[in-house]
């Protein structure tokens, strides 16, 4: 006797099992939903793999690569150098160091001199603690009364500038207080009669000079004051043409 519905003949005529039809095809559902997940997960770890990767679009700040190199900066953002003592070194341009830490220094006479400020004119300083130079400044150069002096106390030189150029009467000294040089200028270059002194005061030379060269008539003197004959004469444009 048969029973309908609780088997059926294949192709071959052989019968298949009871529910084996429905079986299979919950089977290909789950494999179809299992790739489907896979697909997923790949592209999500790929956008994540792309996303660690991306550089930013620009630095703010000093960085180094492993080759050494510095990359950009915005100018508002890179440090400044200044002169701290006789180094230099690199102070942000926000810095909370005191601004009095920074000493501005200069070379005078072969040492090293601090500079300080007292209104507009610029006072250097030995190391000894003896004044070195003062100066007028106006509008960033030398301008009015301006006087040095040696390590030992003496004058060195003292005159005025215009407009950073020695202007006017200027007398220049040796270290032991002797007069060396006695002059004027005018815009920086010498003019007129000047007078050159050896350390022990005897005159050394004696003459004219035009647009800072010498002219007409020199005579030179040796440290006994005697007149140099073969250094002595007449001067065109700072040579001598004719001698005494």
């Amino acid at each position: 006797m048969l029973v309908r519905g609780s088997e059926h003949a294949d192709g071959n005529g052989k019968r298949a099992a009871p529910g084996s039809r429905p079986s299979t095809v919950a089977g290909q559902t789950k494999v179809g939903l299992l790739f489907t997940l896979l697909i997923f997960v790949g592209v999500f770890a790929a956008i994540l793999y792309l996303v660690s990767f991306t550089e930013p679009e620009g630095p703010t700040e000093i960085e180094s690569n492993l080759d050494g190199a510095e990359l950009e900066v915005p100018p508002s953002e890179r440090p400044k150098e200044v002169a701290i003592g006789s180094r230099a070194s690199l102070e942000p341009s926000q810095s909370s160091v005191p601004s009095e830490t920074a000493a501005e220094v200069e070379q005078f006479l072969g040492q090293e001199c601090v500079v300080t400020w007292e209104g507009t004119t610029k006072v250097s300083t030995y190391p000894s603690g003896q004044v070195a130079i003062k100066a007028e400044i106006h509008l960033g150069v030398k301008h009015g009364p301006f006087r040095a002096w040696f390590d030992n106390g003496h004058v060195s030189s003292e005159g005025n500038y215009k407009g950073g150029r020695r202007d006017g009467t200027w007398r220049f000294f040796h270290k032991n207080g002797q007069l060396a040089w006695l002059g004027a200028y005018t815009e920086g270059q010498r003019v007129g009669v000047w007078e050159d002194y050896y350390p022990t005061g005897i005159i050394q030379s004696l003459g004219e000079y035009q647009d800072g060269e010498r002219q007409g008539l020199w005579f030179f003197y040796d440290q006994d004051g005697e007149i140099d004959v073969e250094e002595s004469g007449v001067f065109l444009n700072g040579e001598l043409v004719e001698p005494l």
